[in-house]
Protein backbone atom coordinates (compact mmCIF):
# COMPACT_ATOMS: atom_id res chain seq x y z
CA UNK A 1 0.00 0.00 0.00
CA UNK A 2 2.97 2.26 0.70
CA UNK A 3 4.30 2.00 -3.11
CA UNK A 4 1.03 2.25 -4.21
CA UNK A 5 0.97 5.97 -2.40
CA UNK A 6 4.43 6.76 -3.85
CA UNK A 7 3.42 6.02 -7.26
CA UNK A 8 0.13 7.96 -7.28
CA UNK A 9 2.17 10.56 -5.85
CA UNK A 10 5.21 10.95 -8.17
CA UNK A 11 2.20 11.13 -11.04
CA UNK A 12 0.86 14.33 -9.19
CA UNK A 13 3.28 16.14 -8.06
CA UNK A 14 4.92 17.09 -11.23
CA UNK A 15 1.39 17.13 -12.93
CA UNK A 16 0.90 19.60 -10.02
CA UNK A 17 3.81 21.58 -10.99
CA UNK A 18 2.98 21.85 -14.38
CA UNK A 19 0.01 23.51 -13.47
CA UNK A 20 1.43 25.74 -11.15
CA UNK A 21 2.69 27.31 -14.28
CA UNK A 22 -0.66 28.29 -15.38
CA UNK A 23 -2.57 31.16 -13.55
CA UNK A 24 -6.12 30.63 -12.00
CA UNK A 25 -8.22 33.07 -10.88
CA UNK A 26 -11.35 34.65 -9.25
CA UNK A 27 -12.66 37.65 -9.65
CA UNK A 28 -15.50 39.50 -7.75
CA UNK A 29 -16.67 43.40 -8.77
CA UNK A 30 -18.77 46.00 -9.75
CA UNK A 31 -19.20 49.34 -11.62
CA UNK A 32 -21.68 51.25 -13.87
CA UNK A 33 -23.56 50.31 -16.59
CA UNK A 34 -24.86 52.52 -19.50
CA UNK A 35 -26.54 51.64 -22.59
CA UNK A 36 -26.25 53.45 -26.02
CA UNK A 37 -30.13 53.69 -26.47
CA UNK A 38 -32.82 56.34 -25.77
CA UNK A 39 -35.11 56.03 -22.83
CA UNK A 40 -32.36 54.51 -20.23
CA UNK A 41 -30.13 55.97 -17.65
CA UNK A 42 -26.97 55.15 -16.56
CA UNK A 43 -26.79 52.25 -13.88
CA UNK A 44 -25.03 49.47 -11.88
CA UNK A 45 -23.80 46.08 -12.38
CA UNK A 46 -22.15 42.94 -9.98
CA UNK A 47 -20.25 40.14 -11.61
CA UNK A 48 -18.12 37.10 -10.18
CA UNK A 49 -15.83 36.41 -13.01
CA UNK A 50 -13.53 33.23 -12.91
CA UNK A 51 -10.85 32.10 -14.82
CA UNK A 52 -9.49 28.86 -15.73
CA UNK A 53 -5.98 29.03 -17.48
CA UNK A 54 -5.18 26.92 -20.76
CA UNK A 55 -1.66 28.68 -20.83
CA UNK A 56 0.13 31.75 -19.52
CA UNK A 57 -1.76 33.65 -21.79
CA UNK A 58 -5.50 31.99 -22.78
CA UNK A 59 -7.96 31.12 -20.25
CA UNK A 60 -11.64 29.97 -20.24
CA UNK A 61 -13.70 33.04 -18.48
CA UNK A 62 -17.00 32.24 -17.26
CA UNK A 63 -18.91 34.51 -15.66
CA UNK A 64 -22.00 34.89 -13.24
CA UNK A 65 -23.35 39.13 -13.71
CA UNK A 66 -26.50 40.96 -12.88
CA UNK A 67 -26.96 43.91 -14.23
CA UNK A 68 -29.40 46.99 -13.56
CA UNK A 69 -30.50 49.38 -16.70
CA UNK A 70 -32.70 52.29 -15.63
CA UNK A 71 -35.69 53.66 -17.17
CA UNK A 72 -35.31 57.69 -18.11
CA UNK A 73 -38.40 59.76 -17.29
CA UNK A 74 -40.14 56.74 -14.91
CA UNK A 75 -39.78 57.42 -10.98
CA UNK A 76 -40.12 54.35 -9.12
CA UNK A 77 -43.07 54.46 -7.05
CA UNK A 78 -43.17 52.20 -3.49
CA UNK A 79 -43.38 48.53 -4.97
CA UNK A 80 -42.87 49.76 -8.35
CA UNK A 81 -39.23 48.85 -10.20
CA UNK A 82 -38.71 50.87 -13.51
CA UNK A 83 -35.60 49.08 -14.05
CA UNK A 84 -34.98 46.37 -15.95
CA UNK A 85 -32.89 43.37 -14.72
CA UNK A 86 -30.11 40.87 -16.53
CA UNK A 87 -29.28 37.52 -15.07
CA UNK A 88 -25.76 36.53 -16.94
CA UNK A 89 -24.33 33.50 -16.92
CA UNK A 90 -21.70 33.63 -20.04
CA UNK A 91 -18.31 32.17 -21.31
CA UNK A 92 -15.62 32.99 -23.36
CA UNK A 93 -11.91 33.32 -24.10
CA UNK A 94 -9.69 35.74 -22.36
CA UNK A 95 -5.99 36.33 -23.93
CA UNK A 96 -3.23 38.15 -21.66
CA UNK A 97 -0.80 40.00 -23.47
CA UNK A 98 2.11 42.79 -22.56
CA UNK A 99 1.73 40.80 -18.74
CA UNK A 100 -1.00 43.44 -17.40
CA UNK A 101 -3.86 44.27 -20.73
CA UNK A 102 -6.40 41.45 -21.42
CA UNK A 103 -9.34 41.11 -24.24
CA UNK A 104 -12.21 38.61 -23.27
CA UNK A 105 -15.06 37.27 -25.86
CA UNK A 106 -17.70 35.18 -25.55
CA UNK A 107 -21.66 34.67 -25.28
CA UNK A 108 -23.98 34.81 -22.26
CA UNK A 109 -27.29 33.63 -22.14
CA UNK A 110 -29.35 35.57 -19.84
CA UNK A 111 -33.09 36.20 -18.11
CA UNK A 112 -33.91 39.76 -19.34
CA UNK A 113 -36.36 40.75 -16.52
CA UNK A 114 -38.40 43.64 -18.64
CA UNK A 115 -42.39 43.94 -19.30
CA UNK A 116 -41.72 40.32 -19.47
CA UNK A 117 -39.24 37.84 -18.97
CA UNK A 118 -37.45 36.01 -21.32
CA UNK A 119 -34.36 34.46 -22.14
CA UNK A 120 -31.62 35.64 -24.76
CA UNK A 121 -28.07 34.32 -26.10
CA UNK A 122 -26.25 37.57 -27.10
CA UNK A 123 -22.03 38.28 -27.66
CA UNK A 124 -20.18 40.02 -25.03
CA UNK A 125 -16.37 41.80 -25.43
CA UNK A 126 -13.86 43.36 -22.91
CA UNK A 127 -10.55 44.76 -22.61
CA UNK A 128 -9.08 45.06 -19.08
CA UNK A 129 -6.14 46.05 -17.07
CA UNK A 130 -4.43 43.92 -14.03
CA UNK A 131 -2.78 45.77 -10.93
CA UNK A 132 -0.83 42.97 -9.32
CA UNK A 133 -0.67 43.50 -5.80
CA UNK A 134 0.88 41.57 -3.03
CA UNK A 135 1.24 37.59 -3.68
CA UNK A 136 -2.01 36.17 -5.16
CA UNK A 137 -4.26 39.77 -4.61
CA UNK A 138 -5.03 42.16 -7.34
CA UNK A 139 -7.18 44.45 -8.91
CA UNK A 140 -8.70 44.25 -12.31
CA UNK A 141 -10.10 47.10 -14.14
CA UNK A 142 -12.47 46.51 -17.66
CA UNK A 143 -14.34 47.98 -20.05
CA UNK A 144 -17.29 45.39 -21.69
CA UNK A 145 -19.99 45.59 -24.41
CA UNK A 146 -22.93 43.33 -24.26
CA UNK A 147 -25.15 43.66 -27.95
CA UNK A 148 -28.83 42.84 -26.65
CA UNK A 149 -31.11 41.99 -29.41
CA UNK A 150 -34.91 42.82 -29.34
CA UNK A 151 -34.20 44.30 -25.95
CA UNK A 152 -37.57 46.85 -24.94
CA UNK A 153 -39.03 47.94 -28.19
CA UNK A 154 -35.35 48.53 -29.80
CA UNK A 155 -33.81 46.43 -32.34
CA UNK A 156 -30.40 46.26 -30.99
CA UNK A 157 -28.75 47.92 -27.62
CA UNK A 158 -25.49 47.90 -27.12
CA UNK A 159 -24.91 48.10 -22.99
CA UNK A 160 -20.93 49.24 -22.03
CA UNK A 161 -19.91 48.57 -17.86
CA UNK A 162 -17.05 50.09 -16.69
CA UNK A 163 -15.99 48.35 -13.60
CA UNK A 164 -13.35 46.75 -11.20
CA UNK A 165 -12.45 43.85 -9.27
CA UNK A 166 -10.79 42.00 -6.45
CA UNK A 167 -9.25 39.91 -8.20
CA UNK A 168 -7.72 36.12 -6.61
CA UNK A 169 -4.78 34.02 -8.35
CA UNK A 170 -4.42 30.66 -7.89
CA UNK A 171 -2.12 28.88 -7.71
CA UNK A 172 0.16 32.10 -7.45
CA UNK A 173 1.47 33.43 -10.38
CA UNK A 174 5.60 32.58 -11.47
CA UNK A 175 7.53 35.22 -13.19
Amino acid sequence: MKYLYLIILSFVYPSGCLLAQIPNSLSIGGGITYPIAKNYNSSWFTSLHWNIGLNRSISVDTHLDLASIGVKDYADAPGVENDHNIYQLGTGLRYSFMKRLFVRAGASAAIVNDSEATIRIFPNAGIGFNIFLKGRHGLEISLNNDLISNFDYHKHVSIFSLGAAYKYRYPSRRN
